[in-house]
């Protein structure tokens, strides 16, 4: 980008090219003022008058003087300056000539994003050799960016949301705030940016310290005993107590560091307990299934297994083979294990009173 020459240095160089010899001066305007003498004429004889008006016209021609039209010379020049509020530069400055005493006629530059305020030593005409013209401009407000801070994954609202304001073109950084018991997940828009005409979104996403994962959840429960209901997890007191017999659907998982497992009812949540609850399992009609050649059928077994993953690590089941993650179990956890089927060239059995597992996690005792 060109850079903006300072006021000093345009100055220095308008005078440079203004300071003339003044003797060159006086030279050019008497060559500009100098006429050519009239040619002389002569007589024609009176008889021959057709003759005489085209000699006539001709004398006419070639006797008429040369003439020189002068300019008046331009004795005073104007200095336009663009500044903003803090006596920056913004544009070239401008430099506009004429007669002094004469009226001033120029054009503004076009600012965009720019609201002139004031201008220093306005004046309409040239009324002295040198001059200087400033003209204030302010930066318009851009619009305002909205921060919002939002649960990842429930999407209510942790604060308030904020508007940041300033001049269009001006630059903006977000930082994320510090949240007790949340740590930030994601963001959605740019953290770094412009002011600009349009109002622009910021989303910083925020999920619990203490959870691992959330998913989707579809899976329903058989209560075995009485199971409190809480509004929300980890909540002090229950809100009500679910009957044992009665049957819920569940809409998501959350699953903590701790391994707890807490399932969403839609407005209320329950902590999952096996002892308290069985799972009602939507299994795939897998002996019926559109492709059952590819899928196969299940094998009823009973054998006795343990899990087989990463010492010290929990490995996900599932809620039927290929299907979602309904929980996790603890690795050599003792099980049962009491049907099996081969999809895609995988064994995967089922766990009593856990889900499926594909057989690479299994070891056989």
């Amino acid at each position: 980008m060109k850079s903006i020459l300072s006021v000093s240095d345009f100055l220095k160089k308008v005078f440079r090219v203004l300071k003339k010899d003044k003797q060159s001066i006086t030279n050019e305007l008497q060559l500009a003022t100098k006429l050519t003498p009239p040619s002389s004429t002569t007589e024609m004889p009176a008889n021959d008058s057709k003759k005489a008006k085209v000699n006539d016209v001709k004398s006419e021609v070639i006797s008429q003087p040369k003439r020189h039209y002068t300019q008046k010379k331009q004795n005073a020049v104007m200095l336009l300056i663009y500044q903003n509020e803090q006596q920056d530069d913004i544009a070239r400055p401008q430099l506009i000539s004429g007669l002094l005493g004469e009226q001033i006629q120029f054009r503004l530059r076009k600012l965009t994003n720019y609201t002139l305020i004031n201008i220093k030593g306005f004046t309409n005409h040239f009324f002295t050799q040198y001059a200087i013209m400033i003209f204030i401009y302010r930066k318009q407000d851009g619009a305002p960016i909205r921060i919002s801070f939002k649960d990842y994954d429930l999407g209510t609202l942790l604060q308030p949301t904020q508007l940041l304001k300033g001049k269009i073109g001006e630059t903006y950084q977000i930082f994320s705030p510090e949240i007790k018991n949340f740590n930030l997940q994601t963001v959605s828009g740019k953290i770094k940016g412009f002011f600009s005409t349009q109002v622009q979104q910021i989303t910083l996403y925020y999920r619990h310290h203490d959870w691992e994962s959330v998913e989707k959840s579809d899976i329903a429960f058989v209560l075995l005993k009485d199971t409190a209901c809480f509004a929300e997890i980890d909540a002090a007191s229950p809100v009500l107590m679910l009957r044992a017999g009665t049957v819920w659907q569940t809409f998501s998982r959350i699953t903590k560091y701790s391994q707890e497992s807490w399932y969403n009812l839609g407005a209320f949540w329950i902590k999952y307990q096996p002892e308290s609850m069985t799972i009602q399992k939507k299994y795939r009609n897998l002996a019926t299934d559109a492709a059952p050649i590819l899928l196969g059928e299940t094998t009823p077994i009973r054998q006795k297994a343990s899990v087989n993953f990463t010492d010290n690590r929990s490995v996900h089941y599932f809620d039927y083979p290929n299907g979602q993650w309904i929980g996790k179990i603890a690795d050599k956890t003792a099980v049962t294990l009491t049907r099996q089927i081969k999809i895609d060239q995988v064994i995967w059995y089922e766990l009593a009173d856990y889900g499926w597992l594909p057989s690479y996690y299994i070891e056989f005792n």
